[in-house]
């Protein structure tokens, strides 16, 4: 195998691919990206066997093409390295088992693995098969994803779950993440085709390497899915995961029925006095006690070695007086999830709960359960 290849496409495929690849495999092809030179273009893969992803980008052969594959950290470091607009050739000589990376004056050599070691593949299509945009998908994945459990006994919440969902008098495509103590959920516009697909557990993992695919990428995504599987497709790369086998739970439940007026707030003005007063809140429970009456929000937060720390803030609010406990740190992660200026803050009846959106943005809602109620 030789050929050339620009330096910025190389480097963004090498930027996608090489975060799958096991840098501690017990097989070491695991590692390795597998480089395949076909026709004019140059194909990267990696695998950890749960993820696979393939991206394809332009290449120049000099004679027949060929495979290999090199450890994917070692290469996206050096090219990573390389002058921006540089052309850069690649070489393999398998007598040798050895990788030549030229660019200018810089001359590297990288150890291979035969191509054939390296057994991952990337199917067509899977049964269910729709389409969202790269913005739809960004903002489905995105908003519930800091609440997924991270506790290994509490599988089925170790993912963000992906279904349909009948919302009032229409349906959508609705993403929904939970520990337990917090809850996220986002919809957008059902897409043709995804009326009757499963509900499916995406790891975190997989969620979070989608986003960073999708990082600058504005054309249409197209997904397809079975009850194990999900295959993702946008421009020149794909993206095959394994789905988490369990049943994620009833969720519907812990969404509060009856919810008092909503509060109005501005978003930055009640995440900087969370942040100031947070700074007095105990270490084990961050908790901050919020006290919500006519027209005004008082936060406090005590902590013996420290001292306390109290704040008010005006908001539109005619209901009855409120207190709860809520960790400080959850309100914050929920705060940096929403754009929008204002916030529309619903109570639970109850004062057990608390339902939160953005005033322009209620396809995304956040729910946190107070610290009284474990």
């Amino acid at each position: 195998m030789k050929l050339h290849i620009d330096h910025a496409p190389f480097l963004m495929a090498l930027s996608h691919v090489q975060g799958i690849a096991e840098r501690k495999a017990i097989n070491p092809v695991l590692a390795n990206v597998l480089l395949e030179a076909k026709g004019n273009t140059l194909v990267l893969t990696t695998t950890n066997l749960d993820i696979t992803v393939q991206e394809t980008i332009p290449a120049k052969l000099d004679g027949e093409g060929g495979s290999t594959t090199v450890n994917a950290s070692m290469l996206y470091e050096i090219v990573k390295k390389l002058d921006s607009g540089s052309e850069i050739k690649l070489q393999s000589n398998d007598l040798n088992h050895q990788l030549t990376v030229k660019s200018g004056k810089a001359r590297f050599q990288l150890p291979t693995l035969p191509a054939k070691n390296f057994s991952a593949t990337i199917g067509t299509s899977l049964p269910h098969i729709f389409a969202l945009s790269a913005e739809e998908l960004r903002f489905l994945l995105s908003q519930p994803r800091l609440f997924v459990s991270q506790e290994e006994a509490r599988y089925a919440l170790m993912g963000i779950y992906l279904h349909t969902h009948q919302r009032e008098d229409h349906k959508v495509l609705r993403t929904v993440a939970t520990d337990g103590q917090r809850l996220a959920f986002a919809d957008v516009p059902l897409p043709d085709g995804a009326d009757g697909m499963p509900g499916v557990i995406l790891p975190k993992k997989t969620g979070s390497e989608i986003l960073r695919l999708l990082e600058s990428r504005t054309e249409e995504v197209s997904l397809s899915l079975s009850l194990t599987q999900i295959l993702v497709s946008v421009g020149n790369i794909r993206f095959q995961s394994r789905l988490i086998d369990a049943l994620f739970p009833q969720y519907e439940e812990a969404i509060p029925k009856e919810l008092l007026d909503p509060i109005t707030i501005s978003r930055l003005l009640l995440k900087d006095a969370i942040e100031r007063v947070f700074l007095f809140s105990q270490e084990k429970t961050r908790c901050i006690q919020f006290v919500m009456e006519t027209n005004q929000i008082t936060l406090s937060a005590h902590n013996v070695e420290s001292g306390s720390g109290t704040e008010e803030l005006e908001i539109v609010y005619h209901g009855p007086r409120i207190e709860m406990l809520l960790n400080g740190r959850y309100c914050l992660d929920v705060l940096n999830q929403i754009d929008c200026p204002n916030l529309l803050w619903r109570q639970e009846r109850s004062a057990n709960r608390v339902v939160i959106q953005g005033e322009d943005e209620t396809d995304a809602t956040f729910i946190l359960m107070s610290m009284g109620d474990d």
